[in-house]
């Protein structure tokens, strides 16, 4: 979608930092546009490559610093805080990718896509064909960048064509394009034109409050790339925020360890998984960007849990309420069929996560919301664990294979059996959404459940529609 410059800010929320930006610097930029190179002297010839203009482009960077300061702009105004470097004959590490110029977090030799703050491509070409000729490589780099940033809501590249300067914002469902405008003169002639350093200072003011705003305002969920090691979730309404916690360590407070690899998309779908600590107990953190218009993750667990089940009759394999009898494991691995229920409250839909904490930390951006949960570590994926057993030297351990498969089909189809008499319909059973621990098997990840038929409490029902 084509925008213009400011109504691009106005749908990132950036416009009134803007708007004080502008009142801030003044004609500083106007000023020191004089400074900025010309691409091309008069009467060279047309044998310009896009080396040329990544040149050009930093030593406008570097020459404007030191020209803004002489404006009498403060240093904090005007520095850009990321680290500049020009990656056209290397791939940025462990990809390879390379875009032409990157800004990172810090100096590191080898920085990888998870150090990059933006990143610029360069063509030489400027024509209406520019974007369908290079559009695949532009999103390359930023999905290259959501993958290994997982908590951004947008991903900005930057694309010089020929001397102008155009901003693309990628999110889940589509990008936005919108013009800087020049930033580079294209011969001697412009470089001389009073009118030219008007345009190209507005430009170059717009380039640099992109360039000096902080992470956290620029698309990321965090005040750094990364997630924090304590996070401090509190909700107001129907929205939550989030917060470094610091050192103190209480009720509300989860504790972040690693990223678990998953493969991340720019579109549909997008969910990142990290280990977590929540009251003393092993959790994972789970944030997930979903389209606005399908049920959340967190109401989903909210009816499972508040299902209340039907009394069922002692030895029944299926009752009224749709509960399966899953029998007991003994030590050797039997599976005993004593018609015993499986030790669950009255209230609830078994084997399925435990939810500590959820809520949505962004309602809406370009038609998805960012979900986050605090929930029950419920152990290995299944596969996992039954290649495990199978590829135990222990002949006792590899008997049990069988009995245990058995056991953890009874329970899984109990789950989704009661799970449907509560309404909900799971839509997405795979090996990798069956987790065992404590010889129990949970069914997770109901982010893609739906709810059947006439609620039983319309009451309970529109409050979750309303949270």
């Amino acid at each position: 979608m084509p925008l213009n410059f400011e109504p691009l800010m106005e749908r990132l929320g950036l416009k009134g930092a803007l708007d004080d930006f502008e009142k801030k610097v003044g004609t500083a930029f106007t000023r020191s546009a004089p400074r900025v190179p010309a691409v091309r002297p008069l009467k060279q010839g047309d044998g310009l490559l896009e080396a040329d203009y990544v040149r050009c482009f930093l030593v406008m960077l570097k020459g404007q610093e030191s020209a803004l300061e002489e404006t009498g702009l403060a240093k904090q105004d005007c520095e850009i805080p990321y680290v500049i470097m020009d990656k056209q004959s290397t791939p940025v590490y462990k990809s390879l990718l390379k875009p032409d110029i990157v800004f990172a977090f810090d100096a590191s030799d080898a920085p990888t896509f998870e150090d990059l703050f933006m990143v610029l491509e360069a063509k030489k070409e400027s024509s209406k064909n520019t974007y369908r000729n290079h559009i695949g490589q532009l999103a390359d780099y930023a999905l290259a960048l959501r993958e290994c940033q997982p908590t951004r809501k947008f991903v900005p590249v930057l694309f010089l064509h020929g001397c102008r300067l155009d901003i693309l914002v990628f999110s889940h469902r589509g990008y936005f394009r919108a013009p800087l405008g020049p930033v580079l003169y294209a011969n001697e002639r412009d470089q001389n034109n009073s009118f030219r350093h008007k345009t190209i200072g507005k430009s170059l003011c717009r380039l640099w409050f992109l360039l000096t705003l902080p992470a956290h305002q620029f698309g990321f969920l965090f005040d750094s790339q990364g997630v924090p090691s304590r996070l401090r979730f509190s909700t107001g309404g129907s929205l939550a925020t989030v917060a470094d916690a610091g050192a103190a360590v209480d009720d509300g407070v989860v504790e972040v360890g690693d990223f678990i690899n998953r493969t991340a998309h720019i579109t549909g779908r997008c969910t990142s998984l990290y280990e977590a600590t929540y009251k003393g107990e092993r959790a994972i953190l789970k944030l997930s960007y979903t389209r606005t218009n399908r049920l959340p993750e967190g109401a989903v667990y909210e009816v499972l849990r508040n299902y209340k089940r039907p009394q069922a009759d002692s030895g029944e394999h299926i009752d009224s309420g749709g509960h399966v009898d899953i029998g007991n494991l003994t030590d050797s691995g039997e599976v005993i069929d004593s018609g015993n229920q499986t030790d669950i409250s009255e209230q609830g839909v078994p084997n399925v996560p435990e939810i500590f904490l959820s809520g949505n930390l962004v309602e809406d951006f370009d038609s998805f919301r960012l979900e986050f949960l605090v929930m029950e570590h419920c152990g290995t994926p299944i596969v996992e664990h039954i290649r495990g057993i199978r590829e135990s030297k222990d002949v006792n351990v590899r008997s049990q294979a069988a009995a245990q498969a058995e056991l953890y089909v009874k329970q899984v189809t109990s789950t989704l059996t009661m799970a449907l008499a509560a309404g909900v319909l799971h839509r997405d059973i795979s090996p990798g959404n069956i987790a065992i621990k404590d010889r129990k098997a949970f069914v997770i990840d109901w982010g893609y459940a739906k709810l059947l038929g006439e609620p039983s409490d319309k009451g309970f029902a529109m409050e979750i529609a309303k949270r």
